[in-house]
């Protein structure tokens, strides 16, 4: 699950740059890079640091709306976007397809590095609340999920390759030497309550 303290700075840092919040049965943070999910009755009942935030911002708690906070010297901007547009933006985050992904304890520049059993790489810059979960997953649509089974709550972040027309052959020659190699111990499971890859998605 989300720690409480963690999810309220990131939405405090994120209201800087103007955070979408997507009221509903699900309660949805929405940034271009990175989206998070939770029930609302987590928020009303759990996240009590992170609710006093939304209602400093918003000055009352919402219901079944949208809205958009950015926050300045001046105080809080609020605005309502469009439904349909969120919309959009929220299922560019929903792969059609899952395969497992596993961090292999390795960064590269602001990345953290995940490989899949088949032997590719992505890198992930982070973003977001940290999730304590076991799963990790990588959508067909290069998206990193993080998911809580027993909650609900989940986090969604887009990820990214090295390519020819915008990095530089050392980078390129790194990244050909990654994949070329499995740095995942597949047959092993995962100890139960550690963190798969915790430490480099949250090292903002």
């Amino acid at each position: 699950m989300f720690e409480d303290r963690n999810l309220e700075r990131v939405l405090r840092r994120e209201e800087k740059q103007g955070i979408d919040l997507c009221f509903g049965e699900d309660v949805t943070l929405l940034t271009a890079q990175w989206m998070a999910v939770l029930p609302r009755h987590r928020l009303m009942d759990e996240y009590r640091q992170t609710l006093g935030a939304v209602v400093e911002a918003l000055g009352y708690i919402p219901d079944s709306e949208i809205v958009h906070i950015e926050k300045n010297k001046d105080g809080y901007l609020i605005s309502r976007p469009l439904p349909e547009v969120v919309g959009e933006d929220v299922a560019s985050f929903f792969p059609d397809r899952e395969e497992k992904i596993k961090a292999i304890g390795l960064s590269m520049s602001l990345w953290a590095l995940y490989q899949t059993r088949d032997g590719t790489i992505y890198g992930c810059a982070g973003g977001g609340p940290a999730l304590g979960v076991l799963q990790t997953s990588i959508g067909d649509n290069g998206v990193l999920v993080r998911r809580d089974e027993n909650t609900g709550e989940a986090v969604y972040r887009r990820t990214d390759r090295p390519r020819e027309d915008k990095d530089g052959p050392e980078t390129l020659e790194a990244w050909k030497y990654l994949q070329e190699r499995s740095w995942c111990r597949w047959d092993e499971e995962q100890p139960s309550g550690e963190i798969d890859g915790q430490e480099e998605i949250e090292n903002e």
